[in-house]
């Protein structure tokens, strides 16, 4: 995103409709989804116009998410958010498209199960090198009677005790 020629469409500036504003300091702002088959639309600014690969960053929270990108009314293609990792992805087109200044660039929800947030909005001039899922264990630290631990992915778990009653987990 920090490349120059990438352009950031923020979702502060984008027409909202089954989505809300949400603004905190604990996060990047976002539209988070208020009813099924949302929409959040996004002119191209006037200095912009050339092949660009049209993307989003979605806030993958529990459940499916299944959103469609649009330019000018016509889709180009699906993304589907199912990492349930309370962690940001950037999605994007597999092959750029060309836009110019005044062209719409629309989200639409399909079928999302989730609470679908979405962040900003962007065209980028050259397709990002796609990245694995991080999963590892962070902060693991045991207390007289607690263990805690953060994951980087959504995880049932059971704890087992010498001589004691497993506990278990079964909602992520």
């Amino acid at each position: 995103m920090e490349t120059p020629a990438n352009v950031v469409l923020p979702i502060r500036e984008c027409t909202l409709d089954g989505f809300r504003l949400d603004a905190s300091e604990y996060r990047a702002d976002n539209a988070l989804a208020t009813a099924p088959g949302g929409a959040i639309m996004a002119k191209v600014p006037a200095t912009v116009a050339g092949p660009f690969h049209a993307g989003f960053i979605l806030y993958d929270t529990g459940g499916r998410e299944a959103v469609a990108l649009e330019i000018n009314g016509k889709r180009r293609g699906l993304a589907v958010g199912n990492f349930d990792d309370n962690n940001q992805h950037l999605f994007f087109l597999s092959q750029a498209v060309e836009v110019k200044a005044g062209d719409e660039v629309r989200l639409r929800l399909v079928g999302s199960e989730g609470r679908c947030r979405i962040e900003d909005l962007v065209l980028l001039r050259d397709k990002p090198a796609p990245r694995r899922p991080l999963y590892e264990f962070r902060h693991v630290a045991a207390h007289e009677n607690r263990l805690t631990w953060i994951t980087t992915w959504t995880a049932q778990c059971t704890v087992e005790v010498d001589g004691a009653k497993p506990i278990i987990e079964d909602q992520p």
